[in-house]
């Protein structure tokens, strides 16, 4: 029986999520503000539960990223025999813990992008083939390098240095 990545039950909804699932990623869309934020949710082991913000984008930027991220995640959750997943159009997506790291290294290489500029339609796509090239493990190692070389530092996306930042030229 092959190795299930993601998670240990296959009853799953969404992107990989199941009831059991105690670590998770939320992708809330929110209409209203034209706006996309990416949040990780933990459980600790005495019960506490905890959100932490780790991206906001315009809704503009995530419209030109969908399409890309969930044909690459369905692919995934098919290799596992899952559900393909699906977003929730106004609301909270619930995410698998994995596929919430490798959709943050997507997000962070992208989210300065200004789509009104027309040079930055060609760095989307050129960022979103470079993420395709990836292995997941790759995208893991990745996420585990920014979230760990200083947490205060890795959540300020305008820091000019780091992981996070490097991302930028790296995609």
């Amino acid at each position: 029986m092959k190795n299930n990545l993601y998670t240990r039950h296959t009853d799953t909804i969404e992107y990989g999520y199941n009831e059991y699932s105690r670590n998770y990623y939320t992708l809330h869309i929110d209409n209203a503000a034209q706006s996309v934020t990416i949040a990780e949710r933990t459980i600790s082991n005495i019960g506490d539960v905890n959100y932490k913000v780790r991206a906001t984008i315009s809704l503009i930027l995530w419209m030109q990223l969908k399409k890309c991220i969930e044909k690459d995640f369905n692919i995934s959750l098919k290799e596992e025999n899952m559900d393909a997943g699906y977003w929730v159009e106004d609301g909270d997506t619930r995410i698998d813990r994995n596929l919430g790291k490798e959709l943050l290294i997507l997000i962070w290489a992208t989210e300065h992008l200004d789509m009104d500029n027309s040079k930055n339609i060609e760095r989307l796509l050129i960022s979103k083939s470079n993420w395709l090239m990836l292995t997941r493990e790759k995208r893991w190692w990745m996420y585990t390098m920014i979230t760990h070389e200083n947490l205060d530092r890795a959540e300020d996306k305008d820091i000019q240095g780091g992981w996070r930042y490097a991302l930028r030229f790296m995609f």
